[in-house]
Protein backbone atom coordinates (compact mmCIF):
# COMPACT_ATOMS: atom_id res chain seq x y z
CA UNK A 1 0.00 0.00 0.00
CA UNK A 2 1.58 3.29 -1.12
CA UNK A 3 1.42 6.26 1.92
CA UNK A 4 -0.90 9.00 1.25
CA UNK A 5 2.12 11.26 1.24
CA UNK A 6 4.65 9.72 -1.39
CA UNK A 7 8.15 9.05 -0.70
CA UNK A 8 8.75 11.81 -3.59
CA UNK A 9 6.82 14.40 -1.01
CA UNK A 10 8.70 12.99 1.64
CA UNK A 11 12.05 13.69 -0.14
CA UNK A 12 11.00 17.52 -1.58
CA UNK A 13 10.27 18.06 2.10
CA UNK A 14 13.38 16.55 3.67
CA UNK A 15 14.89 19.58 0.63
CA UNK A 16 12.74 22.05 2.04
CA UNK A 17 13.85 22.34 5.36
CA UNK A 18 17.22 21.45 4.78
CA UNK A 19 17.37 24.62 2.98
CA UNK A 20 15.54 26.11 5.93
CA UNK A 21 17.99 25.43 7.83
CA UNK A 22 20.94 26.81 5.40
CA UNK A 23 18.94 29.96 4.66
CA UNK A 24 18.24 30.78 7.99
CA UNK A 25 21.36 29.53 10.07
CA UNK A 26 18.97 27.83 12.76
CA UNK A 27 17.59 24.31 12.85
CA UNK A 28 14.31 23.92 11.34
CA UNK A 29 12.50 20.81 12.44
CA UNK A 30 8.66 19.75 11.49
CA UNK A 31 6.49 18.57 14.08
CA UNK A 32 3.98 16.18 11.81
CA UNK A 33 1.29 16.03 14.28
CA UNK A 34 0.39 12.77 13.36
CA UNK A 35 3.65 11.13 12.90
CA UNK A 36 2.69 9.85 8.92
CA UNK A 37 5.56 11.42 7.48
CA UNK A 38 8.57 9.65 7.16
CA UNK A 39 11.12 12.08 8.13
CA UNK A 40 14.52 11.42 9.37
CA UNK A 41 14.48 12.33 13.44
CA UNK A 42 16.72 15.27 13.37
CA UNK A 43 14.12 16.81 11.19
CA UNK A 44 11.13 16.15 13.32
CA UNK A 45 12.67 16.84 16.84
CA UNK A 46 14.57 19.30 18.20
CA UNK A 47 18.04 17.72 17.41
CA UNK A 48 20.16 21.14 18.16
CA UNK A 49 22.59 20.05 20.77
CA UNK A 50 21.57 22.56 23.33
CA UNK A 51 17.60 21.36 23.38
CA UNK A 52 19.56 17.63 23.11
CA UNK A 53 21.74 18.58 26.69
CA UNK A 54 17.97 20.00 28.23
CA UNK A 55 15.98 17.57 27.25
CA UNK A 56 17.81 14.53 28.73
CA UNK A 57 16.40 16.35 32.11
CA UNK A 58 13.61 17.83 31.35
CA UNK A 59 12.19 16.50 27.85
CA UNK A 60 8.92 16.13 29.94
CA UNK A 61 8.66 20.06 30.28
CA UNK A 62 10.21 20.77 26.45
CA UNK A 63 7.04 18.06 25.66
CA UNK A 64 4.47 20.21 27.33
CA UNK A 65 5.82 23.37 26.04
CA UNK A 66 6.06 22.26 22.75
CA UNK A 67 3.73 19.76 21.73
CA UNK A 68 0.10 21.39 24.18
CA UNK A 69 0.96 24.82 24.84
CA UNK A 70 2.86 25.89 21.56
CA UNK A 71 0.12 23.99 19.30
CA UNK A 72 -2.61 24.87 21.24
CA UNK A 73 -1.51 28.63 20.21
CA UNK A 74 -0.89 28.00 17.03
CA UNK A 75 -3.98 26.76 15.85
CA UNK A 76 -6.01 30.23 16.09
CA UNK A 77 -2.14 32.03 15.03
CA UNK A 78 -1.41 31.21 11.44
CA UNK A 79 1.12 33.63 11.17
CA UNK A 80 2.71 32.06 13.98
CA UNK A 81 5.05 33.76 16.35
CA UNK A 82 8.44 34.41 18.06
CA UNK A 83 9.10 32.82 21.63
CA UNK A 84 11.52 31.74 24.33
CA UNK A 85 11.27 28.35 25.91
CA UNK A 86 10.82 27.66 29.39
CA UNK A 87 14.60 27.44 29.11
CA UNK A 88 15.47 31.05 27.64
CA UNK A 89 16.00 29.85 24.24
CA UNK A 90 14.56 32.02 21.35
CA UNK A 91 12.55 29.80 18.63
CA UNK A 92 10.00 30.64 16.06
CA UNK A 93 6.95 28.66 15.35
CA UNK A 94 4.67 28.61 12.58
CA UNK A 95 1.81 26.47 12.05
CA UNK A 96 0.71 24.02 8.50
CA UNK A 97 -2.68 24.01 7.32
CA UNK A 98 -3.08 20.89 5.21
CA UNK A 99 -6.95 21.48 3.39
CA UNK A 100 -7.68 23.43 6.52
CA UNK A 101 -6.49 20.95 8.89
CA UNK A 102 -3.88 22.00 11.27
CA UNK A 103 -1.11 19.29 10.26
CA UNK A 104 1.98 20.37 11.96
CA UNK A 105 4.59 23.34 12.96
CA UNK A 106 7.41 24.39 11.87
CA UNK A 107 10.36 25.37 14.25
CA UNK A 108 13.31 27.38 14.02
CA UNK A 109 16.11 27.43 16.10
CA UNK A 110 16.92 27.69 19.08
CA UNK A 111 18.98 31.26 19.45
CA UNK A 112 19.44 33.56 21.85
CA UNK A 113 18.10 37.22 22.32
CA UNK A 114 19.69 37.94 24.78
CA UNK A 115 22.99 36.07 27.06
CA UNK A 116 21.90 37.04 30.68
CA UNK A 117 21.54 33.82 33.09
CA UNK A 118 21.75 31.25 30.36
CA UNK A 119 24.84 29.91 30.96
CA UNK A 120 27.28 29.69 27.50
CA UNK A 121 26.26 28.02 24.42
CA UNK A 122 28.73 28.20 21.84
CA UNK A 123 26.69 26.18 19.76
CA UNK A 124 23.68 28.78 19.56
CA UNK A 125 23.50 31.97 17.49
CA UNK A 126 22.93 34.83 19.40
CA UNK A 127 20.50 37.37 17.63
CA UNK A 128 22.27 40.55 16.59
CA UNK A 129 19.12 42.51 16.56
CA UNK A 130 15.11 42.73 16.55
CA UNK A 131 14.82 42.47 13.03
CA UNK A 132 17.07 39.61 12.41
CA UNK A 133 14.46 38.01 14.19
CA UNK A 134 11.52 39.08 12.15
CA UNK A 135 13.60 38.33 9.06
CA UNK A 136 13.41 34.62 9.86
CA UNK A 137 9.83 34.68 10.90
CA UNK A 138 8.69 35.73 7.60
CA UNK A 139 11.24 33.09 6.24
CA UNK A 140 9.68 30.52 8.16
CA UNK A 141 5.83 32.02 6.83
CA UNK A 142 7.17 31.45 3.32
CA UNK A 143 8.48 27.68 4.13
CA UNK A 144 4.90 26.70 5.85
CA UNK A 145 3.09 27.91 2.64
CA UNK A 146 5.76 25.88 0.83
CA UNK A 147 5.21 22.71 3.03
CA UNK A 148 1.47 23.49 2.57
CA UNK A 149 1.48 22.59 -1.12
CA UNK A 150 3.60 20.45 -1.08
CA UNK A 151 1.47 18.39 1.17
CA UNK A 152 -1.70 19.34 -0.79
CA UNK A 153 -0.10 18.30 -4.12
CA UNK A 154 0.41 21.83 -5.57
CA UNK A 155 3.44 21.11 -6.27
CA UNK A 156 3.34 18.11 -8.46
CA UNK A 157 2.62 16.95 -11.79
CA UNK A 158 -0.94 16.09 -13.17
CA UNK A 159 -1.19 12.86 -11.60
CA UNK A 160 0.04 15.01 -8.56
CA UNK A 161 -2.78 17.07 -8.94
CA UNK A 162 -5.27 14.57 -8.97
CA UNK A 163 -3.89 13.14 -6.00
CA UNK A 164 -4.56 17.36 -4.18
CA UNK A 165 -8.14 16.90 -6.11
CA UNK A 166 -9.09 13.61 -4.64
CA UNK A 167 -7.86 14.39 -1.37
CA UNK A 168 -9.44 17.68 -1.40
CA UNK A 169 -12.86 16.34 -1.86
CA UNK A 170 -12.35 13.45 0.80
CA UNK A 171 -11.50 16.33 3.33
CA UNK A 172 -14.13 18.39 3.02
CA UNK A 173 -16.80 15.28 2.80
CA UNK A 174 -15.56 13.26 5.17
CA UNK A 175 -17.82 14.43 7.77
CA UNK A 176 -20.94 12.39 5.53
CA UNK A 177 -21.00 9.21 3.45
CA UNK A 178 -20.32 9.28 -0.25
CA UNK A 179 -19.89 7.09 -3.14
CA UNK A 180 -17.07 6.82 -5.71
CA UNK A 181 -19.87 8.59 -8.31
CA UNK A 182 -19.80 11.03 -6.04
CA UNK A 183 -15.81 12.11 -6.69
CA UNK A 184 -16.64 10.91 -10.45
CA UNK A 185 -18.70 13.84 -10.57
CA UNK A 186 -16.29 16.32 -8.90
CA UNK A 187 -13.49 15.43 -11.54
CA UNK A 188 -15.61 15.35 -14.55
CA UNK A 189 -14.92 11.17 -14.76
CA UNK A 190 -16.44 8.31 -15.06
CA UNK A 191 -16.83 5.96 -11.91
CA UNK A 192 -14.70 3.23 -13.48
CA UNK A 193 -12.36 5.88 -14.48
CA UNK A 194 -11.77 6.91 -11.00
CA UNK A 195 -11.78 3.54 -9.73
CA UNK A 196 -8.96 2.89 -11.79
CA UNK A 197 -7.29 6.09 -10.74
CA UNK A 198 -7.48 6.37 -7.41
CA UNK A 199 -5.70 2.78 -7.05
CA UNK A 200 -3.06 4.07 -9.54
CA UNK A 201 -1.94 6.98 -7.75
CA UNK A 202 -2.94 5.57 -3.85
CA UNK A 203 -2.17 1.76 -4.56
CA UNK A 204 -5.41 1.33 -2.69
CA UNK A 205 -9.38 0.81 -3.66
CA UNK A 206 -11.61 4.21 -3.39
CA UNK A 207 -13.17 2.63 0.08
CA UNK A 208 -9.96 2.08 1.86
CA UNK A 209 -8.63 5.20 0.92
CA UNK A 210 -11.60 7.14 2.11
CA UNK A 211 -11.09 5.22 5.34
CA UNK A 212 -7.20 5.99 5.95
CA UNK A 213 -8.23 9.54 5.39
CA UNK A 214 -10.56 9.57 7.61
CA UNK A 215 -8.63 7.55 10.50
CA UNK A 216 -6.04 9.64 10.12
CA UNK A 217 -8.10 12.65 10.56
CA UNK A 218 -9.56 11.02 13.39
CA UNK A 219 -6.09 10.69 15.48
CA UNK A 220 -5.85 14.15 14.81
CA UNK A 221 -8.53 15.27 16.30
CA UNK A 222 -7.84 12.83 19.36
CA UNK A 223 -4.58 14.16 19.68
CA UNK A 224 -5.44 18.12 19.31
CA UNK A 225 -9.33 18.25 20.37
CA UNK A 226 -10.72 17.58 23.53
CA UNK A 227 -14.39 16.67 21.97
CA UNK A 228 -15.78 13.32 22.98
CA UNK A 229 -14.84 10.05 20.67
CA UNK A 230 -19.09 10.14 19.95
CA UNK A 231 -18.82 13.54 18.83
CA UNK A 232 -15.25 13.10 16.55
CA UNK A 233 -17.34 9.91 14.88
CA UNK A 234 -20.04 12.10 13.93
CA UNK A 235 -17.81 14.84 12.54
CA UNK A 236 -16.47 11.76 10.35
CA UNK A 237 -19.42 10.59 9.15
CA UNK A 238 -19.53 7.56 12.02
CA UNK A 239 -23.28 7.55 13.55
CA UNK A 240 -22.56 4.97 15.85
CA UNK A 241 -19.92 5.31 17.79
CA UNK A 242 -19.41 2.04 18.45
CA UNK A 243 -18.82 1.11 15.00
CA UNK A 244 -16.54 3.56 14.99
CA UNK A 245 -14.27 2.49 17.56
CA UNK A 246 -14.22 -1.48 15.81
CA UNK A 247 -13.28 0.27 12.91
CA UNK A 248 -10.05 2.51 14.37
CA UNK A 249 -8.90 0.07 16.44
CA UNK A 250 -8.96 -2.06 13.55
CA UNK A 251 -6.63 -0.21 12.04
CA UNK A 252 -4.15 1.67 14.53
CA UNK A 253 -4.53 -1.44 16.52
CA UNK A 254 -5.50 0.61 19.85
CA UNK A 255 -8.38 2.20 20.54
CA UNK A 256 -9.40 5.81 20.17
CA UNK A 257 -9.41 5.88 23.92
CA UNK A 258 -5.69 4.97 24.34
CA UNK A 259 -4.48 6.81 21.20
CA UNK A 260 -5.68 9.90 22.73
CA UNK A 261 -3.86 9.22 26.38
CA UNK A 262 -0.42 8.01 24.60
CA UNK A 263 -0.50 10.85 22.23
CA UNK A 264 3.17 9.52 20.99
CA UNK A 265 4.54 12.85 21.01
CA UNK A 266 8.43 13.44 20.84
CA UNK A 267 9.89 17.44 21.36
Amino acid sequence: MKEIFSTNTTDKLIDLLESASRLSALHVCFHDRMNIIKLPQNLRTHAHPSCQKIKRTYDGTCLQFDWFQTHGDLANMPQGRIHECPFGFTEIAVPVFVNGMFEGVVFAGPCLRKIGNIPNEPELKVVPDPQWLNDRLSMMQAFSEKISSLLEGRWETESGGRRAAILSFINKNSGRIFQIEDLAGHLCLSASRTGHLVKEIFGIPFPKLVQSYKMRKAARMLISDDLPIGEIARRLGYEDQNYFTRIFTAYYGESPRICRKKGGLKA
